[in-house]
């Protein structure tokens, strides 16, 4: 009985977590894209909790409902401000595609190369492009590492030992490169982070000084 309740526990908890992680995407039939909570769910209509207030959506209006948790989501959603000329809500919705699924990186530098952002965008969007590059400096370390080990194991068939100490001296090398290529591209990734984290804790803290001024 105990067990039974601590995994009740566990479940509930995992779910309290991750609805408040994730916010709410919704699809229009119009066309639009409102991103949001949704705090109430009625016969006809849902509350949704966006920036600015809470608003009524008629359930005729609704397409589909899905979470920023789904990239491709994430990826509509950061093109429609785009559409919309709101580059930095945009470019906030790039990095979270990023963050949410690295292979996708190529797919949106493609997408925004033409684009002409905003001066404080464009400055964001090298952030995104260094971290991009960060993403693709630890998968080549990961693949020198890998590379550089087969090459430890190196064993030729007709026994020649120096070329076997030369193929094991290269591979050392391309283990010892690969590693520095994975820390750097970390460390840039870390300092992503903490900037991203510092952006939002003063974007919270903006907020709550102008909920309580009202």
């Amino acid at each position: 009985m105990k067990k039974m309740i601590s995994c009740f526990l566990v479940i509930l908890a995992f779910m309290a977590f991750t609805q408040k992680i994730y916010a709410d995407i919704i699809y229009l039939k119009s066309g639009g894209l409102l991103k949001g909570d949704i705090t109430k769910k009625e016969q006809n209509t849902i509350s949704v909790k966006i920036e600015y207030g809470e608003i009524s959506v008629s359930r005729a209006e609704i397409d589909r409902i899905t979470s920023d948790s789904d990239p491709d989501a994430v990826y509509d959603l950061a093109k429609y401000y785009v559409e919309r000329d709101e580059w930095d809500k945009a470019v906030d919705e790039f990095d979270n595609l990023l963050l949410l699924d690295p292979n996708r990186k190529s797919d949106v530098l493609e997408f925004v190369s033409d684009l002409n952002f905003s001066r404080s965008g464009k400055e964001r969007m090298q952030r995104f492009e260094s971290i991009t590059e960060a993403y693709q400096m630890i998968d080549e370390g990961k693949k020198l590492v890998n590379f550089g080990k087969k090459q430890l194991k190196y064993n030729t068939r007709f026994k020649d030992y120096e070329w076997q100490k030369e193929i094991q001296s290269i591979g050392r090398a391309n283990i010892q490169r690969g590693e520095n290529l994975i820390r750097k591209g970390q460390s840039i990734v870390d300092s992503y982070h903490r900037q991203r984290e510092e952006e939002i804790k003063r974007a919270r803290e903006k907020a709550e000084q102008e909920q309580k001024g009202k």
